[in-house]
């Protein structure tokens, strides 16, 4: 149920941004598909102009009722009147981009996004994809009350061989800190599994850490440890009772300053990073 409420709020979240992101509304059908398969410069503005319908159509709705049937059937009659595919199985094609779960599909100036879900139980795959790599895939769009405005049950259909290496670059990720600009694609050998409790009695001890403690944590934090740095992480302990130390895994989040030095010349280093919580966690067998 939590995994739905994410990907729900994810998809209202990202309807949000793109209407903002277009200044005006033109609604005539102008339905570009071709076998159902789109590239997302054709998609994103039938996405785009839907959205902003959706947005004047619902403005009055409570936000329990935006995760509800209303909603849904509110988002049906503007994607027929805009013309986009609503519960239908399309083939999307543009850039990968990272995200907290799933992953998206941008266009190449990153003016349209779409957000894209594996089913339930489906590694993801898009983790071993670099972000700007051209990607088609498959699945189906506003499939259900809890996915308006996604992309669901999606198979990425090319490229065709992804290379499911692990690498760890703990180090890496942290050495670059001061360059990254959104989410990043994480991958480590995990060295302890803490209660949220001990990880923030562990802090405490260590005044020159910089953390705020945040009341949507998950309960559980890992570690993730590199040749000289290490990255925490929260995530739910119920979704991933056989995670263990020793387990080499994946995680895509964003990479906080949780303990950093500064050197003579004023440059700072970050010795240990924070990713808050996380969502989905690839387990290499």
């Amino acid at each position: 149920m939590r995994k739905i409420i994410i990907v729900l709020l994810l998809c209202v979240f990202s309807i949000d941004l793109t209407a903002c992101s277009n200044n005006g509304v033109d609604t005539p059908k102008e339905s570009i598909e071709k076998n159902n398969e789109y590239n997302i410069e054709d998609f994103g503005p039938l996405y785009d102009k839907t959205n902003k319908l959706f947005e004047k159509e619902s403005e009055y709705l409570t936000k329990e009722e935006l995760v509800g049937d209303k909603a849904y059937s509110i988002y049906e009659k503007c994607s027929k009147e805009i013309g986009l595919p609503f519960n239908e199985t399309i083939t999307l094609r543009g850039k990968k981009e990272s995200s907290l779960s799933g992953f998206n599909i941008t266009s190449a100036d990153g003016e349209y996004s779409i957000s894209c879900f594996f089913s339930e139980g489906t590694p993801n795959d898009s983790l071993f994809i670099k972000d700007g790599e051209n990607i088609v895939v498959s699945g189906v769009f506003s499939e259900n009350v809890d996915s308006y405005g996604c992309l669901t049950n999606v198979t990425i259909e090319l490229p065709q061989n992804i290379d499911i290496i692990y690498e760890n670059n703990i180090d890496s990720v942290l050495s670059d800190y001061e360059n990254i600009s959104g989410t990043s694609i994480v991958q480590g050998e995990l060295d302890s599994i803490l209660s949220l409790e001990e990880f923030e009695h562990g802090i405490e001890l260590m005044s020159y850490a910089t953390y705020e403690h945040q009341d949507n944590y998950f309960d559980t934090v890992a570690s993730l440890k590199g040749e000289e740095g290490s990255i925490f992480f929260m995530y739910n302990k119920e979704n991933y009772t056989d995670l263990k130390v020793g387990d080499k895994v994946v995680i895509s989040g964003f990479v906080d300053d949780l303990i950093h030095v500064t050197d003579i010349d004023g440059k700072i280093e970050v010795i240990s990073g924070l990713m808050g919580n996380i969502y989905e966690i690839y387990i290499f067998n």
